[in-house]
This record gives C-alpha cells, sequence and structure tokens, in this order.
C-alpha cells in the first residue's frame, strides 16, 4: 500500500525536473548503440564485398588452370581401349578435377559471379559417383574396420537441387559417420521414396508430396544430449 501524501508538490516537481534529461540521456545512449551497431554492420559488409572480390579473382585463375585437368582425361578415354585398366583411374582422376571445378564454382557464386544450378537430379547416382570417388576410396582403405553397405532405390525418382552441393552433403555425412566410429563400426546408406504432408525438421515450407528419402546411420559414438538442439 502507498500512502498518496507520501510525497509533497515540491517532491513531484524535482522529480519532473530530472526526468525530462535523464529520457534524453537514455534516448541518446539508446541512439548511439544503434549507430555504432549500424557501422559494425556496415564494415561486416564492405569485409565481405572484399572477400567476394578477392574469391572471385582466385576462383577466375583456377578455373583456367582447371579446363585441361578436366579436359585431358576425356581426351584420354577416347584413345584408350575399353577394356585397358587405366580407364578406371583416368575416370576418377577427370571427376576429382570436376569436383576441383565444383568448388571454384562454389567461391565464384559467393562472389556473386555465379550461382546455383537447380536441376532435375539422381541423388543415387550423387552417392554411388562419391562412393567411387578417390577421396572415399581412400578413406575406406585407412578404416578397414568399418563395414558399409548401400540400400538405393532405383525407382525413387529425381529430385530438383544443385548437384555440387548435393555431393558434398553426402560427402559430410559419410565422413562424419567415419569419425564418430574410431573403434570400428557399421555405416548403412539407403534411400527410398516417401510422402510427406507436413515437416519433419527444419524450418522452410514444403508442400505434400512425394521426396526422396536419404539415411545415412552409422554405429558411433552418437552427439551428445547437450550438443543436439
Amino acid at each position: 500500500y502507498t500512502n498518496p501524501n507520501a510525497y509533497t508538490s515540491e517532491d513531484a516537481d524535482w522529480l519532473m525536473s530530472i526526468a525530462d534529461p535523464i529520457a534524453r540521456v537514455i534516448e541518446r545512449k539508446q541512439a548511439e548503440d544503434q549507430e555504432r551497431e549500424l557501422r559494425d554492420q556496415l564494415e561486416r559488409v564492405k569485409r565481405m564485398e572484399s572477400l567476394g572480390v578477392l574469391a572471385g579473382g582466385v576462383a577466375h585463375d583456377l578455373n583456367n588452370m582447371l579446363g585441361p585437368l578436366v579436359g585431358y582425361p576425356e581426351l584420354m578415354l577416347m584413345r584408350l581401349p575399353e577394356d585397358s585398366p587405366l580407364r578406371k583411374q583416368v575416370q576418377r582422376m577427370g571427376n576429382s578435377a570436376r569436383e576441383a571445378a565444383e568448388v571454384v564454382q562454389d567461391l565464384l557464386t559467393l562472389a556473386r559471379r555465379g550461382r546455383y544450378n537447380m536441376v532435375p537430379t539422381d541423388l543415387n547416382e550423387i552417392i554411388e559417383a562419391y562412393l567411387d570417388s578417390p577421396g572415399f576410396v581412400k578413406l575406406d582403405e585407412t578404416h578397414p574396420e568399418i563395414t558399409v553397405s548401400t540400400s538405393l532405390d532405383h525407382q525413387a525418382g529425381r529430385i530438383l537441387g544443385s548437384a555440387p552441393h548435393l555431393s558434398k552433403m553426402v560427402m559430410n555425412l559419410i565422413v562424419n559417420a567415419f569419425d564418430a566410429m574410431p573403434e570400428g563400426g557399421e555405416l548403412s546408406i539407403a534411400t527410398s521414396q516417401c510422402y510427406l504432408e507436413k515437416l519433419i525438421g527444419g524450418y522452410e515450407e514444403i508442400n505434400p508430396g512425394n521426396f526422396v528419402l536419404l539415411r545415412v546411420r552409422d554405429t558411433g559414438m552418437g552427439i551428445d544430449a547437450e550438443d543436439i538442439d
């Protein structure tokens, strides 16, 4: 309970006299903080623009150098007999060069000189291509204690996506699974078709319909509960 007569009119006048200056100080401090935050944001934008220009220049030079590395394996395959044991190695060399070119395309995208190419893509082909890549072959050879199995539904259909980025996604999932099994284990990769009416997770809206489901499962240590959002 507050006694309305606890303060005199002089007290009220004094409070009113200091309230306005205090309010102006608070407003000025808020304006200064907002201005400082805007300046910081502008500096970050400028740094990102500078990084984009630098990345674009580097990517342009790399793109020129990668041209022969992408083209020569194709010429070599044209000259090699179909039964030559060298064909598989040459194909892997060409695939690695194309993957490097895709990384360069990412740099060009960062520099706003490139764009994502969303096209109908066979996810199974992307998975099989990575499992046949030199990167995975080396990963598999250095982890003989890990068994990899696949169950790919080749009737699942195509999805709309960027093949280079889907390939990186598959690579990251598999590499992370290997890292989670330092003592060995089993890794299974499966695709299937499913019908979704609502989101299972994530932050983007989807229209109900048929989707291709990718499952990558391992018998590793898993993620700590406090790290799962």
